[in-house]
C-alpha cells in the first residue's frame, strides 16, 4: 500500500511544470469543468483482463468534485491505443465536446523512433490548433522495466510551454531506495492497481494545486512555436467504416458493440473488392488484429505497387496475430510532401480481414 506521505512526495517530484502563459485562472474560475483524457490501457483502467471501476480519471473527477466543481470527464483511451488512433478519433471523441483541459498519456504506448514523435506532435498540434483549444498537459508514465517516451515528450512539453507531469521523475527514487514496491503501483505489464490509480490522480491534482497560485496571464493566446520536429498528420481526417462512400467495395459492413469502431468493413473470399481513389498527402489504413482463427490477411497495393512497411510482408497485412486481442492497428500507406492522386486496393487473402476505416491528410 502506498502511504499518503509517499503519494505526496511522488506527486511533488512528478510535477515538472505548470506551463508558460497557460490560462489557469480562467480555468479555475469556472464551476463546470470538462476534462479530457487520451491514452492507452493505463487511462482506460485495464488490469487483469478487466476494466477497473475507478481508474485515475474517475478518482481525479471525484477529487475535483470535492472542491466544489461540477466535473465532466471525457475519455478516449483503449488498450494499445497510440497517437495515430488518438489523432483519428480526437475531433469526434474530444474536440467536439469542448474540453477545458486534456491530458495526453501515451508514454508507454509509443516508441522513441521518429515516426512516433511525428505522430505524437501531430496529435498535440491538432488539439492546440483547434478553434477553442483546451489546456493540454503531457502526462508521462513508465513501465516496470523503466521504459517511457520521456526522452521526447518532456522536451516537446518545454518547447510548447505546456504543463507536464512525469511519473518516472517521481517514482524512480522511492523504487530504488526500496520505499516503494512496484507491485504496490502496478502489475508486471504496467497496469496500475487501485493504489496506483489513486497515485496518478493525486499527481494530476498536485499539478492543479500548483497552478492555482500562478498569476493571471494575458487573455490573448500566444502563437504556437514552430514544430519541435514536425507535425505532418495534424490535419488527419477520419473516415470510419461505413462512411467511405467514394470507395468501390463489396466488403460487408458489420455492426459491433465497440465504443470507437462500432462499424467495420469485413472482407473475405465472398466480399473481396475494396478500391479507393483519392487525392491525399498521407493515407493511413486502420485494421483490427486478433489471435482468433477467423482473422486472416489481405494484400494492399498503392498505385498498383506493393507497399513496404515493417508491419507487412510483401504487401500482405496479417491481422491474425498471437499478440492481437481485437485492437486497432494503424498502417501508414502514403506519406508525401505534396497532395497527389492515389489508388488503394485491398484484396483479402485468407479468412476475414477487418477494416476499421481510413485516415487521410488532404
Amino acid at each position: 500500500m502506498i502511504s499518503d506521505s509517499l503519494r505526496h512526495e511522488i506527486a511533488e517530484h512528478s510535477c515538472i511544470s505548470c506551463g508558460t502563459d497557460i490560462p489557469w485562472q480562467p480555468f479555475f474560475q469556472k464551476k463546470k469543468l470538462k476534462i479530457g483524457f487520451m491514452g492507452g490501457s493505463v487511462t482506460q483502467g485495464y488490469i487483469q483482463q478487466q476494466i477497473a471501476k475507478d481508474p485515475y480519471p474517475f478518482i481525479f473527477r471525484q477529487l475535483l468534485s470535492d472542491q466544489g466543481y461540477s466535473v465532466e470527464t471525457i475519455c478516449c483511451a483503449a488498450a494499445g491505443m497510440d497517437t495515430m488512433q488518438g489523432n483519428a478519433l480526437a475531433q469526434k471523441e474530444i474536440l467536439d465536446k469542448s474540453p477545458d483541459l486534456v491530458f495526453l498519456e501515451y508514454g508507454i504506448n509509443e516508441t522513441t523512433l521518429r515516426h512516433s514523435v511525428l505522430s505524437f506532435e501531430s496529435l498535440l498540434r491538432k488539439l492546440l490548433e483547434a478553434e477553442n483549444p483546451p489546456i493540454v498537459c503531457i502526462f508521462i508514465v513508465r513501465s516496470q522495466q523503466g521504459y517511457s517516451c520521456e526522452s521526447f515528450m518532456r522536451p516537446i512539453a518545454e518547447h510548447y510551454g505546456l504543463p507536464c507531469v512525469c511519473l518516472p521523475s517521481g517514482i524512480g527514487t522511492p523504487l530504488t531506495e526500496g520505499r516503494l514496491n512496484w507491485e504496490d503501483y502496478a502489475d508486471a505489464e504496467s497496469h496500475p492497481s487501485a493504489d496506483g490509480h489513486r497515485l496518478l490522480a493525486e499527481c494530476l491534482m498536485y499539478l492543479l494545486e500548483q497552478a492555482k497560485s500562478i498569476p493571471e496571464t494575458p487573455q490573448t493566446p500566444c502563437p504556437l512555436p514552430e514544430p519541435w520536429l514536425d507535425a505532418p498528420y495534424r490535419r488527419l481526417q477520419w473516415f470510419p467504416a461505413g462512411t467511405l462512400t467514394q470507395a468501390d467495395t463489396d466488403f460487408e459492413t458489420v455492426t459491433r458493440d465497440d465504443t470507437y469502431y462500432p462499424l467495420v468493413y469485413r472482407g473475405n473470399a465472398d466480399h473481396a473488392r475494396f478500391i479507393l481513389n483519392i487525392e491525399a498527402k498521407a493515407i493511413v489504413l486502420f485494421f483490427e488484429a486478433h489471435h482468433l482463427p477467423e482473422y486472416g490477411s489481405a494484400r494492399v497495393l498503392v498505385d498498383g505497387k506493393e507497399v513496404s512497411h515493417p508491419l507487412i510482408n510483401q504487401s500482405v497485412i496479417h491481422c491474425n496475430s498471437i499478440y492481437g486481442w481485437g485492437n486497432a492497428m494503424p498502417l501508414l500507406l502514403v506519406d508525401e510532401e505534396e497532395t497527389k492522386a492515389h489508388r488503394v486496393a485491398l484484396t483479402p487473402m485468407e479468412r476475414n480481414f477487418y477494416l476499421l476505416g481510413i485516415g487521410i491528410v488532404p
